[in-house]
């Protein structure tokens, strides 16, 4: 049951059903599952224990960075009962994905949910648009695609979300693999990567070079990684400004979208600067109006992060990706399937970062 949990999930945040039909909109599916993987994990037949939730270096940088932000935060009871379910949900991950088969079927289904989404987006230009984002696409968004959910309605954030499906979907069906499954992942992998090339954003573009120079250099010979990363320094940027929309990058200070990125993390560097407990966990908006008299978001995890959380909170989340690297590059495998899921959680990793 609680592997059954942490599948419904990802498919609650994924393909988020309360936002396709009006009776599913009070429902809290995300809670529900939460709540239902965490009791299962007692009702299992190996229990877990309190000793169970902090034994690796990874659990102990969670605590603090979780103790940082209710401790940092103006309204610490407030912070604590938002930030709680994350937490939790943490827990049972671990404590679940205890195996390689489950591990490994687990990012069978991240993958699976993440090719779904692009192909609902990428659907809605072929006459199949059940969420009604076409309009959206070729109105305000002046052709770039979106899907119409709440975390996908922005083409920025769809490119971002789609880019790690690629690497997987190398990994999963052609990596050391036979012919047949590398047929079938050619054909997969067109899909994100047409997605991707719809949302014409420059982050995702950017993304998705930086994780897929990253897929093809990890665990490679050093010759091999030497000779990728000098090809890529040579011609890389010349292949990345004929992408469209990158030539906007030459007009930095004109461009407005720009201009607002700069303005974010000018405030961002000014406050991580004054302020050693930063504004409190979720006060981003907040303090740049008071600051600025007009919304802005972040536009960047580091940003608001360390305007929101200041040093102690800015090093702590460094402090996770640090422990989650080093463990990708430290650790030693003894079959093809558990590089394969090696390389897989590196690629996640890197294209979160």
């Amino acid at each position: 049951m609680d592997f059954v949990a942490i599948i419904l999930f990802l498919a609650f945040y994924y393909l988020r059903p309360q936002e396709w039909f009006e009776l599913f909109g009070q429902v809290r599916f995300v809670q529900l599952v939460i709540i239902l993987s965490f009791v299962s994990l007692f009702l299992r037949e190996r229990s877990v224990k309190l000793a169970d939730f902090l034994k690796t270096p990874h659990d102990w940088m969670i605590l603090l960075f979780f103790a940082w932000v209710v401790f940092s935060s103006p309204t610490p009871w407030e912070t604590f009962k938002a930030v709680s379910p994350l937490a939790v949900f943490y827990i049972v991950i671990v404590q679940t994905l205890t195996t390689l088969p489950r591990i490994t079927k687990f990012l069978g289904w991240w993958t699976f949910f993440i090719v779904a989404i692009a192909a609902l987006a990428v659907a809605s230009e072929y006459g199949f648009d059940p969420l009604h984002g076409y309009d959206i696409t070729h109105g305000r968004m002046k052709g770039r695609l979106i899907l119409r959910l709440s975390i996908f309605n922005n083409p920025n954030t769809l490119g971002h979300a789609i880019v790690p499906a690629i690497p997987m979907l190398y990994y999963f069906c052609l990596w050391k693999r036979p012919i047949f499954m590398k047929e079938i992942g050619i054909a997969f992998i067109g899909l994100p990567l047409w997605c991707v090339w719809l949302t014409v954003s420059k982050g995702a573009f950017l993304a998705g070079c930086v994780t897929t120079l990253a897929t093809l250099t990890f665990g490679r010979p050093k010759t091999v990684q030497i000779a990728i990363i000098t090809a890529a320094v040579l011609g890389g940027s010349t292949l990345i400004y004929m992408m469209p929309r990158m030539q906007e990058l030459n007009k930095s200070k004109t461009d407005e979208a720009i201009m607002g990125r700069v303005a974010a993390s000018a405030y961002g560097l000014d406050t991580l600067r004054r302020s050693t407990t930063g504004l409190g966990y979720g006060n981003w908006l907040k303090g740049f109006f008071n600051a600025h008299n007009y919304n802005k978001a972040a536009h960047s995890s580091y940003v608001q992060l360390g305007a929101e959380l200041g040093w102690p909170g800015f090093y702590l989340f460094f402090g996770i990706l640090f422990c989650n690297l080093r463990t990708l590059v430290s650790a030693r495998t003894e079959n093809p399937e558990e590089e394969r899921i090696r390389r897989i959680l590196f690629v996640l990793v890197t294209s979160y970062m």
